[in-house]
This record gives C-alpha cells, sequence and structure tokens, in this order.
C-alpha cells in the first residue's frame, strides 16, 4: 500500500467517523473536506495516468527510491485504487441525498478490491493490475472490501441494502440466492484452478466441468428457493383462510350479540311494565278482600273467612315476588357509577336494616374490615342486603345463628378480592349448585322458608355486570358460604 493510499484511508475513516456522530455543524463540514481530498486525490491520480503527467502527488509522503527513475511509478497509487478512492468519497457525500446510488458506488468499490482479491487467489494478473501500472495490494483490496461492508451496512433499511435486508418473501429469496450465487462460483472456480494446476485435466475440461457445476448449482438453488416460496405461500393462504374465518366468526358474534341486546332489552322492558301493571289489580283484590273480611265477618262461615285469609296471604306472595321482579328489572337498567367503596361500611348497614325487618333473634354478627373495591356503592348494598338476609332466613332454627361476612386474597388474582357471607344454617347439597342463582329456582320448600326464589338471582346479575363472579360452597346442615368477586381497579 502506498503511502497516499494510506493517507486517503485515514480521510476516508475520519470522514466516516464524523458523520456517525451526526451531519451537522463542524462535523459535517469536516467530513465533507475529507472526502473531497480524498476525490481528489483519486481524480488526478488518474489524470497523471492518462495523460502521462507527473503532478508530484506521489513525493507528498516519501521520495522514490534511487536507482528506479523511468520505471514505474513506485509511490503512486494504482489506477484502480484510484477510482475506488473516488467511487467511495463520492458516496460519502451523497449518500443522505441519493442513497441507492451511494450504495450502488460502494457496491462498485467493493467489486473492484474483490476482483483483485480473486486476480491473486486465482493467478489472474489483469484482475489486480491495468496493462503495466501499478497493481492493487491483498490488504489494499481487502481494506476496500471492509470499508464497503461498513458503508453499506451503516443504514442497511435504504437503497438497494433495504431489498436484500428487508422483509417478506422477495427479501427472504435474496437472503437465500445471494450467498449461493457468491460462494459457488468462487470454490467451484478455486477447485478447478487448483486441480488444472496439478494436471488432473487440462483447461478445456476445466471450463466444461465449471459450466456443468454451475448449472447443476443455480439449478438446485432454483428448486429450493421455488420449494420453499411454495411453502411459504401455503402458509400464507392458511393464514388467510384462519384470519377470513376469524373475521367471519367476529361478525356473526356481532349479529348474534346485537340481536341479544335487543332481546334482553325487549324482556327487561316486558317484565318491568308486567310487572309495573300487574301491582294495581293486586291492591284491589287485597283491599277489596280484607273489606270483606272486616264486615262480613259475622255473616260468613268460618270456611270462607279461611278462604278470604288464602286469598290475602297469596295476593301478599304475589306482590313480593312483583316487588322483587321490579328490583331484578331494575339491576339490569341502572347505569353503573362505579367508585371505590368501603364494603364493611355498607355491610354494616345492610345487616341493620336486615335484622330491622324480622322478630328479635339470637344472631351474630360478625363483619371484618373488608378492604375496599370499585364498585356501584347502591348495587354493592342490594347485593349485602339479599345475601345476609338469605343467611338469617336459612338460619332462623339455629341458637345462636351465626353469620361472618368477611373476605380472602385468593392466589394469582392481585387485581380482584374475593368477599364471602358465611353461615351456620341448613346448607344446601352442591349438586344443586348450579341452580341457586337462577330467576324462581329454590332448593327448599316454601312452607319451610318463604320467599321468591330471585334475591340471589339479583345478587349474580349485579356481580356480573361490575365484572366480577360469585358462587356458593356447602355442606348440607353444616351451613353455606357464598362468595363474589370484585375488581380493586
Amino acid at each position: 500500500m502506498t503511502p497516499n493510499a494510506a493517507l486517503s484511508f485515514i480521510l476516508l475513516g475520519t470522514a466516516f467517523l464524523l458523520l456517525g456522530h451526526g451531519q451537522k455543524g463542524w462535523r459535517l463540514w469536516g467530513s465533507r473536506v475529507c472526502c473531497a481530498l480524498v476525490a481528489a486525490m483519486g481524480l488526478l491520480t488518474l489524470l497523471e495516468y492518462t495523460f502521462s503527467w507527473n503532478m508530484g502527488l506521489d513525493s507528498i509522503l516519501g521520495s522514490q527510491p534511487a536507482g528506479l527513475a523511468g520505471a514505474v511509478e513506485s509511490l503512486r497509487m494504482a489506477p484502480t485504487v484510484a477510482l475506488n478512492f473516488i467511487f467511495l468519497a463520492t458516496a460519502l457525500l451523497i449518500h443522505s441525498r441519493a442513497p441507492a446510488w451511494a450504495q450502488v458506488l460502494a457496491i462498485s468499490a467493493g467489486c473492484i478490491a474483490f476482483l483483485a482479491i480473486l486476480g491473486y487467489v486465482f493467478g489472474a494478473s489483469i484482475l489486480y493490475q491495468v496493462s503495466d501500472t501499478a497493481p492493487m495490494a491483498v490488504p489494499t483490496a481487502l481494506a476496500f472490501c471492509l470499508f464497503s461492508l461498513a458503508f453499506l451496512f451503516r443504514h442497511p433499511e435504504s437503497g438497494l441494502m433495504g431489498r436484500l435486508l428487508g422483509k417478506g418473501p422477495g427479501h427472504d429469496m435474496a437472503l437465500r440466492l445471494f450467498p449461493v450465487g457468491f460462494l459457488a462460483p468462487l470454490v467451484t472456480g478455486w477447485a478447478i484452478t487448483r486441480a488444472v494446476d496439478a494436471r488432473w485435466f487440462d483447461v478445456d475440461v476445466g471450463i466444461a466441468f465449471f459450466a456443468i457445476l454451475s448449472v447443476l448449482v443455480a439449478t438446485g438453488a432454483i428448486w429450493w428457493n421455488s420449494a420453499l416460496l411454495e411453502r411459504s405461500d401455503l402458509r400464507r393462504r392458511r393464514a388467510e383462510d384462519k384470519e377470513e374465518h376469524v373475521k367471519s366468526l367476529n361478525r356473526e358474534l356481532r349479529v348474534r350479540t346485537s340481536q341479544l341486546e335487543s332481546a334482553n332489552q325487549d324482556l327487561e322492558s316486558f317484565s318491568y311494565s308486567v310487572s309495573h301493571d300487574l301491582r294495581a289489580p293486586l291492591r284491589a283484590i287485597d283491599g277489596f278482600s280484607r273489606i270483606l273480611e272486616e264486615e262480613s265477618t259475622a255473616l260468613l262461615p268460618q270456611s270462607s273467612i279461611r278462604h278470604l285469609g288464602i286469598v290475602r296471604a297469596e295476593v301478599q306472595r304475589m306482590d313480593a315476588l312483583i316487588n322483587d321482579l321490579l328490583t331484578f328489572a331494575r339491576t339490569g337498567r341502572k347505569p353503573l357509577e362505579k367508585r371505590t367503596v368501603p364494603p364493611a361500611e355498607i355491610a354494616r348497614e345492610a345487616a341493620l336494616e336486615v335484622r330491622g325487618r324480622g322478630e328479635d333473634r339470637s344472631v351474630e354478627m360478625q363483619v371484618d374490615d373488608l378492604p375496599p373495591c370499585k364498585a356501584d356503592p347502591g348495587l354493592l348494598r342490594v347485593v349485602f342486603v339479599n345475601l345476609i338476609d338469605n343467611a338469617l332466613k336459612f338460619t332462623k332454627d339455629r341458637k345462636p345463628a351465626r353469620i361472618h361476612v368477611g373476605f380472602r386474597k385468593d392466589p394469582g388474582e392481585s387485581d380482584q378480592i374475593t368477599y364471602f357471607v358465611r353461615d351456620n344454617g341448613v346448607g344446601f347439597d352442591m349438586r344443586y349448585a348450579d341452580k341457586l342463582f337462577g330467576v324462581f329456582q329454590r332448593l327448599h320448600r316454601a312452607d319451610e322458608f318463604p320467599g321468591t326464589g330471585v334475591g340471589l338471582a339479583i345478587v349474580q346479575r349485579i356481580i356480573h355486570r361490575h365484572g366480577g363472579r360469585v358462587w356458593a360452597e356447602s355442606d348440607p346442615g353444616n351451613g353455606a358460604t357464598f362468595y363474589f368477586a370484585l375488581g380493586v381497579t
């Protein structure tokens, strides 16, 4: 490597490093100055070769050894070296405005250097020396190859490199074929050259071997690539079919969801209207039955009076059922107003409300300090009222009745808190647990434990509207525990 070539590499490296720290201010101008000096050095050297000039460039960093005057200029860089410096300097100057052309220049410089290396490998001087001019040295050729690769991989997402290293089937094909097309002829040519030098066969046979091997390698690469493309296209078609199937299912789901929401709204409106309209005639029946019972007691036989009492009792039971249906309908129609609430305070208020309705009983009520959650306070109060009322109802034969309102943290559910209402009542058979939360579903006879069978359905609807879940556990004769989980955020 000549001193001028070494200086040019230093200037190119400096320009490359300056550009790597940004393209503004003094770094940009410093990089441009270095590139301009390198390009000028290469251009002037080519002019010296073309017009047989001697501008003294060869002696800038050193003098020509004695005895070599008139011989091939020993300190002058090779014309291919000068051309490569022009290409790389120009590439650095235009890379921001024309990245594709800059990469073309860098690839050209790399190809010239690579041909020089091949010339040394195969003993072909025409690849590294033009006529009787100075040859491109092996270290110089290697330096050009490394510099060209560094430039190309500086911005691999743009220009020609973007097509090679991007994403997609075309890029995948380029990555598969490029090593084959690059290495196969090189390895094959080197092997055949060594065989010819060893006199295993003459040059004509070697050329024939090279042609045959090249055809076989190219055919194999094309077949392999076509198989991979076919497999990739098959995967793409399968993915598209699955995507279309998912879209079809989503469309069907949206239609059915819309139909279900409409049906639920119609059902809730119907339930609310019917329940509301039934209360007026029920009040009339109850009122006239009470008047008839009060004014005609002396005139009616005892069997008729008993029948009037049954009528009034059934009317009142029907009124309670309608009230529960109205409550059930309202829980679905009332908009949620979720905020952070104190469940312990709400549970204590609900317990006082429920205790105030019934007879004086021996009840041990325990309400723990419950952590806060995100819920609608009014609807959460309805949940506690129904669960505590349910516990009081099924502990009427217990002395004392024990009701415990608490909570637990289930593992793996850091975003939810599970609350429970536990009692020591009669319990239920777990085989029928799935019926507990259905409307009008009862696991005990009405004459044993009165009720309408709507309270737990109201609890389930409220919890589901909050995005939580509700369930129950029991052992017949040993009480029951009702759980519900709500989010903390």
